[in-house]
This record gives structure tokens, C-alpha cells and sequence, in this order.
């Protein structure tokens, strides 16, 4: 029989279908009379699929090329669906091949194919692509095996594939060999065998050798015994195909699946290898004892499949097919399920707690093509070891338990299994398991099926959880935290859910099942509702005014005149949308709707809206669109012909006329045209398109096996947004300043390659969606599978993102029950009016030393009528002024100073309601206004019984007159208790105050008393003020200074603070009383200070010095000095070459050695210097100068400073010099002035 086969198929695309039809390809010449293709439906039941249709063939196959070629047999209707297919039937009744899309079946009896299984060709048009792609073979060979199957060709019906190329008998032959696998059997032989075919190449003979290696699993134990592991396959001229056969022994061991491999090798005649590997499977076909967790294993597919097992387990949740069995412990592993369903077909007979025992086969079971598949335990034996067994504990989900995945679904297309990151695997790994989903709350409406969308713990721990309680996709983040509750009859009657969004739930406990493409949970017990949601449809609060344009979206899925939904939309713009001024909508339909009438304008039904609209508010809109020009052009409903179109209240805004055209282009076959259309509001153009995108109905699905997810129709979506931006870049070249918006149902996401052509600035997008002035987790527009996502998006350029306000409002997409459409629309305020102009301020002084709030003057500026403006200040001086933000009135803040600053200046700005703004700078001045002086207090310094010099210009000198220029004098003195007196004279402009009160008589040298008196002094208008001086009188020194002779003098001083000077001689001075000064002179003198803080100087000679009470410094001089601070405080001074000195009486805590002229510590050393039996310290300085401290025995202890800078004092010889020097004054007269230390 000639070698022909099914070559390229078409069955659906995006819209109406189109072009469908099947190509047969086979060797030239063949005539395909008798053949004949025969359609199958195997949806509904593919263990016995019926046929719907048979297509006979006719014609010769043309030669395109090395002998081969095609024929084209075109076939309306061809279904579309899981399990679809076609067989072709040779002459004979023989079937050539049953194909299928989408998943197998098994023709049903009575058909051409009846009971052979369809072969699956891997490929299909779901989602649906593009009109003018097809499925094909591609390649290179000669027959239907040598080539495999691609979707997404562009259509090449009656001719050879583009991508595929037939190889000529006479040419090069190419050999390959295929995977083969056997059964291993219990005993004796059985064959696995390989075939190896030879594409093209077949007029003449050829041979290839070929090698087996037992590089698997398998051994030679394996194979029957005398098993050839090599040899030659020799093909004869017009052969394409050969076998090689390993014979196999069989066991009755269970155990994994065994592997070997086959190569080919050296080659005869005009071939060559192109496969020259292959692998063989021994499969194992004897039960294998195996925990659940094994069968599962870290995958989504069990490595076991195929293979009988044996497995024990309690019973978990019987359902009227099977039942789940999970391991009474588990292993351990948390990526293994230790669940799995046993499928019996029929009712099982097991019930819940039962221990059992089955021997089955594995299986994955597949729902669909696309889905993932569920590991199953399949034709079981079934054996009850015990019955009221404890549940195995249920896997908590949620808080307190276990987090599933909150971003990723699957991020490496399922190659790793890594069920702490990919949420797929996550539930895969609880496949078949006890859970309970802790605190679930509704993220969708139950639908129909009993299904429900949750997120567990109200929502804690997953991520894009709306404010209405749903849960919204992102970038990158599709909600793998999401599972659907579901109930099942079968499995527990007691579960019967009709939740909304944002029910919160009593914890849900099941069992964890995949089931039509999705993760779920089947409960088991009985569930709650702990907290009832009923969500109100959302009011935006953006309505347009006098400088903002107000635009909106809004799908009318299908509107026409036989809908009863006219009030119900109208209320939605009217009252819910706040009427926007310009609504593009979409699917409008013409005026019969479904029905196959040939006018195609949507006016119609439009004006049943705008009736609606102005029956509910007396608005008056209009529209505008496009109409279709052909019927079954632009998708949707069969028949209805939807459009875009435009809604504008013309009391707001007006049409261009004319301006209303559709973007163009291939690009947008079989679906719909963006409409442009132009508007004018306050003063400005604004551009709208309006998009219905093509859509997603076809995807894959996104818990699916293919990750990612394909969306249908994407391709076609990027392709009619590349028009939209084409259009836009053209017209922006035109006039950059084009103010442009793009709105519409994008059935498209904003991340998503369609709309980020246009947004992103990397891929030349100039737009800002809108959208992204809402967090992530709000922005959505539609409901798909418990995911808030947004389809429906605003885009505009630069020019009109300022001032812009966006509101996605939720009318539809959660909304349980009747709904007019399910899309939310969108709305959006566009700042399009001009800004204020023209600010002026009405006056622009005030008076200095007003009260604050005082007005200065009143701002306005040029707007909108009926605009409301804000005012505020820019810069308000420092805070010296205030505006009212309705007013614009200016106040004062603080009483003003004219001579401080005689004008101020100011910034105000002017703002609309559209936050456009103007600012404008202002000098206000200050008026002058005559003010009282201000006198100061003052303080002065007098000695008792002085007279204070001249103070007239030092008072004036202080006070302050606030006007400028003016010229203050003294007008009068008040000395009332005043204890000195006050001599004062206007004309000759003096004024001296005198202390010659009796009382400062009594002042100690130093001591201190305060009088005061105070004056009044007046500017040249009169106005006065006064202030009071405060004197302090300080008393001067009073007690006696003497100066002793050459001779032995004994000098005594008084109360007072006397100054003695011993002189030449051995001289006794004592001070008594008060804070003296001694000074010994030359000679072995002996002064006493008494009390008071002393200053006692030694001088020349070994001097005894005593401070009496109080805190004294001595300082011994040249010589050996004994020293006595007595009482107090104590410093005792050294400097050069003054000898060995003892203090009798050093403290350590209150005394100190001031070290002057440079001295520092050499040494110290402890011994009892006056043999009293008590320790003394002796200390040698530099400078040879050395000092013994009696008593003190502990150097450490001993304060050190200096040097001297107080007491006028000289160390050392200068000091000597300088005091013989005093004493020779003294001799001759009276004593020259002394430097007081300060001290006294």
C-alpha cells in the first residue's frame, strides 16, 4: 500500500474559525480515490469515541520534490475540545492512522477505527493561536515516522511544509532507531524489540551495525540465555524499516523497571546515522511492596508507573469511585505525599478508619492534555486488616502549620521538584493527604460545581489580598497560596458551601485532590461560617469639574436590544461612575443581537443606554463608533458583531466630528479594531483609542502541566498593541504635545509583553498606565479562578498623568449572583483645564505694632469659571503673615517693627481644583508710627566714699529708642531710698552718683552693698520711660601696713588686713585678725598669721611660718624653713634653691605643694626623720630644693600644683631680690603699691 499520512491539521484559532482543513502527504503519483478521513469526538467519552463526520478523498498526489507531495481537503466544523481526532481509512477499510489533539480515546464500535486508541500528537491549537498557523510535520524523511509534529506553522495547505523535507529513494539514506520497552513476563521469553528505520535512500540495499550494552539496570540474568548483544540489520532495496529483537526472561520479582541501550554503528550503501541511540525498558510487571511515600516519591509523576504494587494504609475518605489511602505514620519526607487515591470504578466497599491492604497498578491519571496528572493506584485487590483505626493526623495549612509558596507557582518549567518554593509542588506534595486548611477565607464565589478559592488564616502570610477580600496576581506572583475547597457527595453529603468573597470560615478539613487543572482540598467534616461578607458595589468618588475630564471603561459583554440589563448599566454610570464625561465601551452589539439580520450598526442599542442614562438623570450623552462592514468579522457572540464604541455627555464635552477612524492592519483579522475618536473639553483636544483586545479563552491552564501557562492569544495581543503604538508614535511625531488615552478591555495584563510595548521606556513606551496609582493588590478588573486581575487598563501620555486620579470600581467582578457584565469598569480624572492666572493682591501695607490678625489684603487670580481656588503662602516672612485658603485674605501673625523692617516680602500661590497652580511675589509695607523710648536698666561699680564719674552718656548709652533717628535725653532722677546721693544736672548734662553713706563705712576690704536710684529719660515728642541704675559700693582695705628696721623687730598687726614687713633682723610678725600679709625679710624670722587667709613669706634665713586658721599660703624662701599651715586649707610653694624645709602639720586631704619656677619631683623616700617612731616623707625636687612632711608616710597621697600665678610672688633668688628690694622701700617711706592675692 502506497505510504500516505495525515500532514498538516487546522481546527481552530482566535475568533471565528477559519480555513480549517487536514493535508494528506504520501509518494507522488498516489491516487487518494477511496480514502477517507473520518472525524471523532472523544470529549464526552473517550473509552468510546463516536465519529461526526467522514470526508472522502479524491485526487492524485502531485510530485513537489524527490518524489513526494500533498493534497489539501478543507472541512468546516472540525471540533475543538479534549480528545478530538481524525482518522484516515484506506480503500481496503484498513486504518492508516487515528490521530488525535488535546488527548486520546479509543474509536468507538460501529465507527472505521473501531477499538484502536488514537495516538496524541503532542501539539494542538489550545490556546487557540492566530488565523493562518496550523499544525504540522516537520523534518526530514519519507514516511509519517520520520518527522514530528509542530504547532504554530504558518498554513502551507496543498503544498510540502516549510519546515519539512522528503528524502528521495535514490538519494542518502538516514537511519535512526527508536525507544522500545516489553513487559517482562513471570517465565520464559518475551521479545523487546527496537525497530530501526531508514528514511529516503530505499532503491538500494544498506546495512548499519548495531550494539547492545547492558549500561542500565539490566544484566545479562535479564536476558534469555545465548542472547546476541550485537550484530548487523541489513535493509533489502525498498525496505524502510527493520527490527531487532532481545530476547528477555521473564521473573517473579517485583522490582524497578531494568535498562539497556542500543547503538548503531558502521554503516553499507548510501546511508547514514541520524539516531543512533536508543533506550530499552524491561518493565517490571510483578507487584512491588512499596510505602505510599515511595510510590509518590519527590515528583509529580511516580517513577512506578506502570508497575504493580503492593502498599498498606488507613482509610481516609471513601468516594463512589475509590477511596484515599495514607500511610498510618508516614516517612518522614515532607516533599512525599503519603496519600494516594485508589480508583475501583465502582463503589468501594472499604469505609473510613479501615486498615488495609492493596496490590494494584500505578497510574497517572490525566484529565486532560494540559493538566498535571493525579498518581493513582488502579485495578486494586483491596484486603480490610483492621477496621476503627485513628486517622492519620491532618497537615495544618496556615498559621501554626505549614506556609505554602506566596509567589511562585513554578519558576524552572517543573524540572526540580522543590516544594518549599514552587507552589505546585507544594500541594503535589500533599497529593492525596489529611489537611486542614486553617481559618479559610473566600478569595471567590462558590460557583456552580461547589467549588470555592480560599487563602487559610483569613489571609495572614499570603501576599496580594485586596481590601475587598479577594486576592489580586502581580508580576511574577499568581497566588500559589490560593486552593479550592471543594465538595463531593461521594465523599462527605454534610458540605454544602455557598460563600462570597470575604466569608471567613471555620477550618477546613480534607483531602487534598487534582481535579479539571486545579489543586484542591475535598472536605470531609463539616464547615462554618464564622464571619459573613456581603460586598457592596463600589461608588467612585472621581467625578469630572471644570478642569478635570472624566473618562471610564466599560465592557457591556454583549449588549443588545433584547437585554434586560439597559437600567441597571445606566444606574452603574449614572450613579456608581459619577457620569464620566467620555466612557469608551465595548461589545456593543447590533441592533438583533445574536440574529443573523444585515444591518450591523450598534446605534441602536446604544440609544437604549443613553435613553436609560437620561431617564435616571436628565443627562444627555451620545455616541459615536465604527460600525462593522462584514458580518462574523470581529468575534464574540455568533452573530452579534461586537464593536467599540464612545459614550460623551455632550452638556461636558464635544466630538470632533469626522475625527472617529479604526487602526488598521492584518494584526486585527477576526477580531476588533481600536476606535479613535477626538473630544474636546475646556479648550483642549484629547485623543481616545479604544481597545478589544483578542482573548485569553483557550489558555492553558495555569496549574497545568506546561509552566509557564501559554495564554491564548498573547501573540495576536502583542501584535494589535504594536498597532496601537504605531499609530501613536506616528501622530506624537506629528504634534508631541498630543494628549492620548488608551483604554479599553486589553484581556491582557499590564505586565504582560502587549501592554509594557507601550509603557515601558526600554522598549520605546511612551504611556503611563494609570493603574499603577493603586497599590498592586487593588488593581483588578476581572475574575478568573479566584484571581483578581486587571484586563481592563487606562493609558495615557506624559501630558496627561499629571493631576491624574484613578479608581477601578467594583461593580461586577466579585458580585455573587446576577450581574449585568463581569468587568469592573475603569475610571480615571485627566487634569486637562488651564491653570490660575493673574495673581494680585488688593492692598499691600499695614501699620508697625498692630495686633496679630490685623488684614493687609485680599488675594484673587484669573480661572475657570466656577473653578474653586486655594490659596496659600509660599514664603510668609519668617511666619509674620497668615492667608485664609478660601478667602485668600492676609493677616498679619505678630505686630509689626517699622525700624526694624519697613517692608516685607511674601510668595502666594493660587491653586485649582485640579492642583494646577500659579504663584506670585508681593512686598508689603510697613507704616512708621511714633513710639515711646525704652529706658534699660543699668549697673555701676563705686568704691565707699568715691564719686562715680560723669554717667550721663552710659545710661543713654543702653536705652532705646524704636524710631529711628530720634534723640533721647535724661529728664529727671528719682533717689528716693537711695542710700547715697545723686548729683544731677539737665543743662550741663551730668549726672554722678556718690557713696558717702555712713553705712558703707563698715565694708571689709573687698565686701560688697548695692544701692540703686533710677531715671527718667524722654524722646524729642515727649514720650518717656524709665529704668533704675543698681550700684554696687565696694569697701577698701583698712587695716595697717608697717615695715620693721634693721634691727630684731616685733611687728603685730590688727582685725584688719594688714600688711608687715620684717625688714633686716630677726623679727617676730603676727597678722591676727583678718587676711594679712607678712613678710619675714632677711634674718631668722618668725611670722604668725592668725586667722584669716594669710600669705606668709619667709624670705632669707631659716623662718618659722604658722598660717593660724584659715587658707594660707606660705612660702618659706631661701633657707631651711619649719612650716605650720594650721587650720584650713593649705598651700605650701617652692621654687629654686630654697633649701630643706619641714612642714609640721601637712594634710593630704586638704593641703597641696605648689611647685613654681620649673620644680619637679625626683625622689621620695619614707623614714621617721624626727625619730618619734611615726614615718615622715621626704621629697627632693629639682633645683635643689627638698621638703620633709612629718607624719606622712604615703608619697601618693600628696596633691601637687602649679605654678603660682596669684600671688606676685618669685620663687628662688628672684623672689629673694624682689622682697629685699620691698624692705629698703619700706625703710626709706611709705610702701609701694602690692599686688593683693585673690585669695583675700
Amino acid at each position: 500500500m502506497p505510504d500516505v499520512f495525515i500532514n498538516e491539521i487546522h481546527y481552530d484559532n482566535v475568533g471565528t474559525d477559519a480555513g480549517e482543513a487536514i493535508e494528506i502527504a504520501g509518494v507522488a503519483g498516489t491516487d487518494l480515490s477511496g480514502y477517507r478521513l473520518v472525524f471523532y469526538n472523544g470529549t464526552n467519552t473517550p473509552a468510546a469515541a463516536p465519529a461526526y463526520d467522514t470526508l472522502a478523498l479524491n485526487g492524485t498526489i502531485d510530485d513537489e520534490g524527490a518524489g513526494y507531495g500533498a493534497l489539501s481537503f478543507a472541512r468546516a466544523g472540525i471540533q475543538n475540545g479534549g480528545a478530538d481526532g481524525v482518522a484516515l481509512i484506506a480503500p481496503d477499510g484498513s486504518v492508516v492512522q487515528l490521530l488525535s489533539y488535546e488527548g486520546s480515546f479509543t474509536a468507538a464500535a460501529g465507527t472505521p477505527a473501531a477499538g484502536v486508541t488514537s495516538t496524541d500528537i503532542g501539539v494542538s491549537e489550545d490556546p487557540a493561536p492566530a488565523i493562518g498557523l496550523s499544525l504540522q510535520l516537520t523534518g526530514a524523511g519519507s514516511s509519517a515516522a520520520d518527522f514530528t509534529w509542530a504547532a504554530g506553522q504558518a498554513s502551507s495547505f496543498g503544498s510540502v511544509n516549510a519546515g519539512q523535507s522528503f528524502l528521495s529513494a535514490t538519494g542518502t539514506g538516514r537511519i535512526s532507531v527508536a525507544d522500545a520497552q516489553v513487559a517482562e513476563g513471570d517465565d520464559g521469553v518475551t521479545q523487546l524489540v527496537f525497530t530501526v528505520r531508514r528514511a529516503g535512500g530505499t532503491a538500494l540495499a544498506a546495512s548499519v551495525d548495531y550494539a547492545i550494552h547492558l549500561d542500565g539496570t539490566a544484566t545479562a540474568d535479564d536476558l534469555a540465555p545465548g542472547a546476541a548483544l550485537g550484530g548487523t540489520v541489513r535493509f533489502a532495496a525498498g525496505e524502510a524499516s527493520r527490527t531487532i529483537v532481545v530476547p528477555v526472561h521473564g521473573d517473579v520479582v517485583g522490582e524497578p523497571n531494568e535498562t539497556l541501550s542500543l547503538t548503531l554503528g558502521a554503516t553499507t550503501g548510501d546511508v547514514v546515522v541520524d539516531v543512533a541511540h536508543a533506550t530499552g525498558t524491561i518493565v517490571n510487571d510483578d507487584p512491588i511492596a512499596l510505602s505510599i511515600g515511595a510510590i509518590q516519591g519527590e515528583a509529580h509523576r511516580s517513577v512506578y508507573v506502570g508497575q504493580s504494587v503492593t502498599t498498606t494504609g488507613i482509610v481516609t475518605a471513601v468516594d463512589s469511585n475509590g477511596f484515599y489511602l495514607q500511610s498510618a505514620h508516614g516517612d518522614g519526607n515532607d516533599a512525599t505525599s503519603d496519600g494516594i487515591f485508589v480508583f475501583t470504578s465502582t463503589a468501594p466497599t472499604v469505609t473510613v478508619g479501615d486498615g488495609v491492604s492493596v496490590a494494584a497498578t500505578v497510574t497517572e491519571y490525566a484529565g486532560d492534555a494540559q493538566g498535571l496528572t493525579l498518581t493513582e493506584l488502579t485495578r486494586p485487590t483491596v484486603t480490610v486488616e483492621s477496621s476503627g483505626n485513628a486517622l492519620p493526623a491532618a497537615v495544618v495549612i496556615g498559621q501554626g502549620g505549614v506556609l505554602p509558596p506566596s509567589a511562585v507557582l513554578d519558576d524552572d518549567r517543573l524540572s526540580q521538584f522543590d516544594p518549599t518554593h514552587d507552589g505546585l509542588d507544594f500541594w503535589e506534595s500533599l497529593e492525596g493527604m489529611r489537611v486542614t486548611i486553617d481559618a479559610p477565607q473566600a478569595v471567590s464565589n462558590t460557583n456552580d460545581f461547589g467549588e470555592t478559592d480560599v487563602v487559610a488564616s483569613h489571609g495572614q502570610g499570603a501576599t496580594g489580598v485586596n481590601d475587598r477580600g479577594g486576592i489580586t496576581i502581580s508580576p511574577g506572583d499568581y497566588n500559589p497560596e490560593k486552593i479550592q475547597i471543594d465538595d463531593d457527595s461521594g465523599v462527605f453529603a454534610g458540605f454544602h458551601p455557598g460563600y462570597t468573597i470575604g466569608d471567613q470560615l471555620s477550618s477546613v478539613t480534607g483531602v487534598v485532590n487534582y481535579s479539571f487543572d486545579q489543586y484542591e482540598v475535598i472536605a470531609t467534616e463539616a464547615v462554618s461560617v464564622t464571619r459573613d461578607v456581603t460586598l457592596a458595589r463600589e461608588v467612585t468618588s472621581l467625578a469630572g469639574d471644570s478642569n478635570h475630564l472624566s473618562i471610564a471603561t466599560y465592557n457591556l459583554e454583549n449588549l443588545d436590544t433584547s437585554d434586560q440589563k439597559f437600567d441597571v448599566l445606566a444606574g452603574d454610570i449614572v450613579y456608581n461612575l459619577k457620569a464620566p464625561d467620555v466612557i469608551a465601551v465595548q461589545e456593543i452589539q447590533d441592533a438583533d443581537g445574536a440574529g443573523s439580520g444585515g444591518d450591523l450598526s450598534g446605534t441602536v442599542t446604544a440609544q437604549g443606554l443613553i435613553d436609560a442614562i437620561y431617564a435616571q438623570s436628565g443627562l444627555h450623552y451620545a455616541y459615536v463608533e465604527v460600525a462593522p462592514t462584514v458580518a462574523g468579522s470581529t468575534g464574540g457572540e455568533p452573530g452579534g458583531n461586537i464593536r467599540n464604541g464612545y459614550l460623551y455627555n455632550t452638556d461636558r464635552v464635544g466630538y470632533v466630528d469626522g475625527s472617529a477612524e479604526l487602526i488598521t492592519g492584518a494584526a486585527y483579522q477576526g477580531t476588533r479594531n481600536p476606535l479613535v475618536a477626538q473630544f474636546t473639553f475646556a479648550g483642549e483636544t484629547v485623543t481616545a483609542i479604544n481597545v478589544h483586545l483578542t482573548s485569553r479563552l483557550g489558555s492553558e491552564p495555569l496549574q497545568g502541566a506546561d509552566q509557564p501557562a501559554v495564554n491564548a492569544g498573547d501573540a495576536a495581543r502583542t501584535a494589535q498593541a504594536a498597532g496601537v503604538k504605531a499609530y501613536i508614535t506616528e501622530h506624537l511625531a506629528d504634534d508631541p504635545a498630543l494628549n492620548i488615552a488608551v483604554l479599553g478591555d486589553w484581556n491582557g495584563f499590564y505586565f504582560e509583553d502587549a501592554q509594557t510595548q507601550l509603557t515601558d521606556p526600554a522598549k520605546g513606551g511612551v504611556l503611563t498606565n494609570l493603574n499603577t496609582l493603586l497599590p498592586s493588590e487593588e488593581r483588578y478588573s476581572y475574575l478568573f479562578e479566584g484571581n483578581a486581575q486587571q484586563i481592563d487598563n487606562v493609558l495615557v501620555t506624559q501630558g496627561l498623568v499629571g493631576g491624574a486620579s484613578y479608581d477601578s470600581a467594583h461593580l461586577n467582578s466579585q458580585a455573587a449572583g446576577e450581574r449585568p457584565t463581569d468587568h469592573d469598569p475603569q475610571v480615571a480624572l485627566l487634569f486637562v483645564g488651564a491653570a490660575p492666572s493673574d495673581l494680585t493682591l488688593s492692598h499691600a501695607s499695614v501699620a508697625e505694632n498692630l495686633a496679630p490678625g490685623t488684614v493687609v489684603g485680599t488675594l484673587s487670580a484669573t480661572d475657570t469659571p466656577n473653578d474653586t481656588l486655594h490659596y496659600a503662602l509660599i514664603d510668609d516672612a519668617g511666619g509674620r503673615f497668615a492667608v485664609d485658603a478660601g478667602t485668600g485674605v492676609i493677616t498679619t501673625t505678630i505686630p509689626l517693627d517699622h525700624e526694624a523692617a519697613a517692608s516685607h516680602a511674601i510668595v502666594a500661590r493660587a491653586t485649582d481644583s485640579a492642583g494646577a497652580a500659579t504663584e506670585h511675589g508681593f512686598v508689603i509695607a510697613v507704616g512708621d508710627v511714633d513710639e515711646a523710648p525704652a529706658a534699660a536698666a543699668d549697673a555701676v561699680r563705686v568704691d565707699e566714699d568715691a564719686t562715680s564719674p560723669n554717667l550721663w552718656a552710659t545710661l543713654l548709652g543702653n536705652d532705646r529708642d524704636p524710631d529711628a533717628g530720634d534723640t533721647l535725653t535724661i529728664a529727671a532722677v528719682d533717689t528716693q531710698g537711695t542710700l547715697g546721693h545723686v548729683a544731677f544736672d539737665a543743662a550741663s548734662q551730668t549726672l554722678r552718683y556718690v557713696a558717702d553713706a555712713d553705712s558703707f563705712d563698715s565694708l571689709a576690704t573687698g565686701a560688697t552693698a548695692t544701692d540703686r536710684f533710677s531715671y527718667t529719660v524722654t524722646d524729642a515728642a515727649g514720650l518717656t520711660s524709665s529704668a533704675t541704675v543698681e550700684v554696687t559700693v565696694t569697701g577698701i582695705a583698712d587695716g595697717i601696713t608697717r615695715t620693721g628696721t634693721i634691727f630684731a623687730d616685733r611687728l603685730t598687726g590688727t582685725a584688719g588686713e594688714d600688711r608687715l614687713s620684717g625688714g633686716l633682723g630677726n623679727d617676730t610678725l603676727s597678722g591676727l585678725g583678718g587676711h594679712d600679709r607678712l613678710i619675714g625679710g632677711l634674718g631668722q624670722d618668725t611670722l604668725d598669721g592668725g586667722d584669716g587667709n594669710d600669705l606668709l613669706f619667709g624670705g632669707l634665713g631659716n623662718d618659722v611660718l604658722r598660717g593660724g586658721a584659715g587658707r594660707d599660703a606660705l612660702f618659706g624662701g631661701l633657707g631651711n624653713d619649719q612650716l605650720w599651715g594650721g587650720a584650713g586649707a593649705d598651700s605650701f610653694h617652692f621654687g629654686r634653691i630654697e633649701g630643706s624645709d619641714t612642714i609640721g602639720d601637712f594634710d593630704t586631704a586638704a593641703d597641696r605643694i605648689v611647685l613654681d619656677d620649673g620644680l619637679r619631683v625626683l625622689r621620695t623616700q619614707v623614714s621617721d626623720v624626727d625619730r618619734d617612731g611615726v614615718n615622715d616623707l621626704r621629697v627632693t625636687f629639682s633645683g635643689g630644693t627638698s621638703v620633709t612632711l612629718l607624719g606622712v608616710s604615703d608619697a601618693a597621697k600628696v596633691v601637687y600644683s602649679g605654678p603660682d600665678t596669684d600671688s606676685g610672688h618669685l620663687p628662688g633668688l628672684d623672689g629673694l631680690l624682689d622682697e629685699v628690694g620691698d624692705i629698703l622701700v619700706g625703710l626709706a617711706g611709705p610702701s609701694r603699691a602690692e599686688i593683693l592675692h585673690p585669695w583675700l
